[in-house]
C-alpha cells in the first residue's frame, strides 16, 4: 500500500533568499499567497513578534515526491500575505511557515502544496493557516471478513470519511470532507482544534460500509496535523 501522508519539508543546509529578487530568464515563476484565519473563515493578523514568512519550495521527485536536494527558502514579510518566487524548471512541493525574524519562533506552518511541475509553465498557490484548527492524516487497508486486504473496487469503497465526537461533551460531531478511496492515504480538510472521538468510515457513495473506531485524537491548532498512521478498516460482507 502506498501512503500519501505529508512529507516532511528539512530545511537543513537551504539555500536563504529574501522576495523581490529579479527575476531571470528561463525560470519558472511562482506567485504564492498565504492568509491566517479561523475556522470560521474570519482574516487575522500576524501574532505578535511573527514578522517573517518562509517561502519553501523543495525539489522532490516528480512521481513520489521524495526529496531531492536541498530546500530553497525565500523571506517575505508575514504582513504581505502575498510574494513571487523563481525556481529552477523542475518538480516542487511549496509550503509556507511563519515565524520571527530571528528564527526562534514559529508560529505555524502550511500544509504543503501537491507536486508542481515546473518544467514548463509558471502558476500560482494559495495557503491557508487556521489559527484554531488542524487536520489529521492517515493511510488506510481495507480488511476483509477472511483477513485480507481488499481493494477499493473489490470492496465496493468509494470515499473514506471521518466522523469526529467532541469528547467534552459539548458541542454536535462534524464529518471530514471524503477522501477518495483508491489513494490510500491523504489529509483531511482543517477541523476545529480539540479533543475527539473518532470514526473513520469507508462509504459506499456515501453509505458506511465498514467502521474504525479512534477513542481519543487531538486535533491542534495553529494548522498542525496529527498523523493517525495506518488504519485497517473492516468491511462488512466482503
Amino acid at each position: 500500500m502506498k501512503s500519501l501522508a505529508l512529507l516532511p519539508l528539512v530545511l537543513t543546509a537551504c539555500v536563504v533568499q529574501n522576495g523581490g529578487n529579479g527575476l531571470n530568464s528561463g525560470d519558472a515563476v511562482v506567485s504564492v499567497t498565504w492568509s491566517l484565519r479561523n475556522v470560521a473563515g474570519a482574516e487575522q493578523t500576524c501574532p505578535d513578534g511573527i514578522t517573517v514568512a518562509q517561502v519553501i519550495a523543495q525539489p522532490v521527485d516528480s512521481l513520489e515526491g521524495t526529496p531531492e536536494g536541498a530546500p530553497l527558502v525565500t523571506l517575505f514579510d508575514c504582513s504581505a500575505k502575498s510574494g513571487t518566487i523563481q525556481l529552477d524548471p523542475a518538480s516542487y512541493l511549496i509550503s509556507v511557515r511563519l515565524e520571527s525574524a530571528d528564527g526562534d519562533m514559529i508560529y505555524a506552518s502550511s500544509t504543503p502544496s501537491n507536486i508542481l511541475d515546473l518544467s514548463a509553465i509558471d502558476t500560482s498557490e494559495t495557503f491557508d493557516i487556521y489559527t484554531d484548527g488542524g487536520y489529521l492524516s492517515l493511510s488506510w487497508d481495507l480488511i476483509g471478513q477472511t483477513g485480507g486486504i481488499l481493494d477499493c473496487a473489490g470492496a465496493g469503497v468509494s470515499d473514506i470519511r471521518i466522523v469526529l465526537t467532541p469528547k467534552s461533551g459539548s458541542g454536535s460531531a462534524t464529518s471530514t470532507q471524503p477522501i477518495n478511496c483508491p489513494t490510500f492515504g491523504g489529509t483531511t480538510n482543517v477541523v476545529p482544534a480539540g479533543d475527539y472521538s473518532l470514526a473513520i468510515n469507508a462509504e459506499a457513495n456515501g453509505t458506511t460500509v465498514g467502521t474504525f473506531a479512534v477513542a481519543d485524537s487531538m486535533v491542534l491548532a495553529p494548522n498542525e496535523v496529527d498523523g493517525l498512521g495506518e488504519i485497517e478498516i473492516p468491511i462488512a460482507g466482503k
